[in-house]
């Protein structure tokens, strides 16, 4: 379990398929589910109780889940950071502070050397995000995802242990 001032950052169970089931009412927030139904977000979970290399949390603010985050092992010594923020959390700086907690934990408790993440590029409010954490833009990835039947550019950001840890 991770703790931030507002928020309590705990594993995922398997109770959470439902609670992230219940965040597709929002339109922007379907397009980012990790499946498509709840039979998908089942398996989703149980894939990740299974294989621990995910670090997957559920970010909970005042006892309400508000948010599913990640910190994913793709190689040795970097990981790429991702989630998704309930949209009635949306504007709070939830996911600022989320992604400074997982930062921390990656570079301090993981001892990574690099964290990357990507974000659609018409995403302003995740590039705003990476870059106020201190991420730097890296370039962009044609065609990267398929969004709604269609393939949509991602832009690719990074943040290095050495830049983390020389923040104030």
């Amino acid at each position: 379990m991770l703790k931030s001032p507002r928020l309590v950052l705990r594993r995922i169970v398997a109770a959470d398929a439902s609670v992230l089931w219940s965040w597709r009412v929002h339109r922007e927030i379907v397009r980012s589910l990790p499946a498509p139904t709840l039979n998908g977000l089942r398996a989703f979970v149980r894939e990740t109780l299974q294989d621990r290399s995910r670090h997957q949390f559920m970010a909970v603010a005042g006892g309400e889940p508000i948010g599913l985050f990640r910190l994913y092992e793709r190689g040795l010594s970097d990981r790429d950071i991702g989630g998704l923020l309930a949209k009635p959390a949306w504007g709070l700086g939830y996911g600022t502070e989320v992604a400074r907690v997982l930062l921390d934990y990656g570079f301090r408790r993981l001892k990574l050397h690099r964290i990357w993440a990507t974000c659609d590029v018409d995403n302003a409010r995740s590039i705003h995000l990476m870059k106020k954490i201190g991420m730097k833009r890296e370039g962009r990835m044609r065609e990267h995802r398929l969004l709604g039947g269609r393939w949509r550019d991602s832009l690719l950001f990074a943040i290095l242990d050495s830049e983390w840890k020389a923040k104030p």
